[in-house]
């Protein structure tokens, strides 16, 4: 499983992340994801970055902005609450999710 992050100008879709959070629970491409701040999602996926760009490029308009990037968990660096650390790296995460993500449906 790979985690990525993507970050986008959440300036520009502002009122967008429920849909954001419904386009992700509903990806057949995305195992699991988790918002830890505005602007800010980690994914859990088991399919190739360029794969994965290309799902979400459906959702984002061609006007917005966004990265997508491979997290190395030995690479990364921040200021994070720990739960959230703990949810990148753990080899089960999924219960983990619910510390910090919204829930798709509230």
């Amino acid at each position: 499983m790979i985690t990525y992050s993507i970050t986008y100008s959440s300036l520009q879709l502002k009122n967008v992340e429920r849909q954001l959070d419904a386009f992700l629970q509903n990806n057949r491409l995305v195992t699991n994801w988790a918002k830890p701040f505005e602007g800010l999602y980690f994914i859990k996926s088991s399919s190739d970055q360029i794969t994965l760009y290309n799902s979400l490029r459906t959702f984002f308009p061609d006007d917005i902005p966004f990265f997508l990037s491979t997290v190395i968990q030995s690479n990364a660096v921040g200021v994070l609450p720990q739960h959230v650390w703990d949810w990148i790296n753990a080899p089960d995460y999924s219960s983990l999710l619910s510390r910090f993500s919204p829930s798709p449906s509230g």
